[in-house]
């Protein structure tokens, strides 16, 4: 069977296909952040919001998939529905790294994380996505 060029193109628009490559950007995305926003030092959703604009930049200067980790969804609780963002490990991460508040807890979260990292890069580890401790943070 030939497949021509322009099968080819009309193929990469289908709309099943866009639908597939979402769904297999999205299975990373896995921490809803509204949920860890007050563990995290956010003491609002402006705040929370605030905060996207920089993780999304520094992706991007970093040449990574912003669309990998991070993505506006809508939530329904109780008949409201409202703005959240679905994150990867990753975004959940640097939200916690760079959160406006300083509590012990939070400071320690931190020092773990780099600690963590850093000891591992001594070792010559490639740092794996469960090896930050964000995920059992609470």
């Amino acid at each position: 069977m030939e497949i021509s060029i322009t099968s080819l193109e009309q193929l990469s628009k289908s709309a099943i296909l866009e639908r597939f490559i979402e769904a297999l950007n999205d299975r990373n995305l896995t921490y809803y952040a509204q949920d860890w926003m007050k563990s995290m030092g956010y003491a609002n959703m402006d705040e929370l919001h605030h905060a996207i604009s920089p993780l999304i930049d520094a992706m991007t200067d970093a040449h990574i998939d912003a669309s990998e980790n991070i993505k506006l969804v809508y939530r329904c609780d109780q008949g409201r529905v409202y703005e959240d963002w679905k994150l990867s490990l990753l975004g959940l991460t640097y939200l916690a790294l760079n959160s406006p508040h300083k509590t012990k807890k939070m400071n320690r979260l931190q020092f773990k994380i780099i600690s963590d990292y850093l000891s591992n890069r001594k070792k010559g580890k490639k740092m794996e996505a469960g090896d930050i401790p964000l995920a059992n943070f609470y």
